[in-house]
């Protein structure tokens, strides 16, 4: 019996990427350069965690354990996020923010894997029942769908980083 392969991703770096934001509030900044979404985690409470510091981030609020708690609470993810006992583990384990950069960077670049492999799976099933049509426009299809697959993962971090001066900007006019 064959082991069934599993997506691509890493626990150890998503745990630190949280973990480390909620140690380190400033850090936040520094993964949106990376483009890095609630969308790049695997593991689904820590997406929810992380979107809930998201939402903290574009009001201006400090992300620590006790805002990310009430945010979690606010947006009723409270227990499907894990609940206290797991966002505790986050803390407890702490993480350093030194590094935030490359794990944010792992944490996205094993999404971006994971959107691969689901582009591909599709276009074997279109594939193998392909029978209508242009061989040559279903390849062009296949060409385009990857190209756009690329080109959303590189504007996703500009977009991001557009949003972070933005809001730098408003932080500003408020000073």
């Amino acid at each position: 019996m064959r082991a069934v392969p599993t997506l691509p991703q890493d626990d150890f770096a998503e745990r630190s990427c949280v973990g480390a934001l909620i140690s380190d509030s400033e850090a936040f900044n520094e993964i949106l350069q990376e483009g890095l979404t609630e969308k790049d985690f695997y593991n689904p409470k820590l997406a929810l965690i992380f979107k809930s510091m998201e939402y903290l981030n574009l009001e201006n609020r400090a992300i620590d354990l006790v805002s990310v708690s009430n945010k979690l609470q606010e947006l009723g993810l409270f227990e499907k996020s894990g609940g206290k006992h797991y966002l505790g583990e986050l803390v407890q384990d702490f993480y350093t923010s030194a590094n935030i950069q490359l794990y944010a960077k792992i944490v996205k670049e094993k999404s971006l894997l994971r959107m691969v492999i689901k582009k591909a799976k599709e276009v074997i099933q279109k594939g193998s029942f392909f029978e209508e049509g242009s061989v040559q426009d279903f390849l062009q299809e296949v060409e385009s769908s990857f190209f756009t697959l690329a080109t959303f993962h590189k504007k996703q971090g500009i977009l991001h980083l557009k949003d972070a001066l933005k809001q730098n900007l408003i932080d500003l006019e408020k000073s």
